[in-house]
């Protein structure tokens, strides 16, 4: 297996796994209650869905960064950097609405963009193998 599809496949595996680990944590501190917010009760659980399909286009993926489903996967991958990043601005604009709730990351939101961008960088990276593909003709 070449490195550009093993960079997809952990990609998206990491997409996967982030789902199940907390994305946010809500904490009242006048009241002092705390609530953790999983990636399957959020957006993430595309997130989750878009891993799945990376995964899926990955097996089946050959190296060559020109194929379209080499595209596809850059696009499942930018989807997914977006629902991390929306995840973010959203958890700064609820820490500014009110200020009893604070709202703190959790590990999901860090590997959900990590696992994105592991994706991306696994779809557009060209393989040695077929960069170097020409026949050497030897020296007369």
């Amino acid at each position: 297996m070449n490195r550009s599809r093993l960079l997809a496949l952990f990609g998206g595996i990491m997409l996967i796994f982030s789902i199940f680990v907390p994305w946010a944590t809500h904490a009242n501190s006048r009241l002092g209650l705390s609530e953790s917010i999983n990636g399957y009760s959020t957006d993430g659980a595309f997130g989750g869905l878009f891993g799945f399909l990376i995964i899926l286009i990955a097996l089946v993926y050959r190296g060559k960064p020109e194929k379209a489903y080499s595209y596809i996967i850059a696009f499942l991958a930018i989807i997914a950097f977006y629902i991390t990043f929306r995840a973010i601005t959203v958890t700064g604009q609820v820490n500014r609405a009110n200020e009893e709730i604070i709202t703190s990351f959790g590990m999901g939101v860090y590997i959900s963009f990590l696992g994105a961008v592991l994706s991306f960088i696994g779809s557009i990276m060209k393989v040695p193998a077929l960069i170097h593909d020409r026949k050497t003709i030897p020296p007369r």
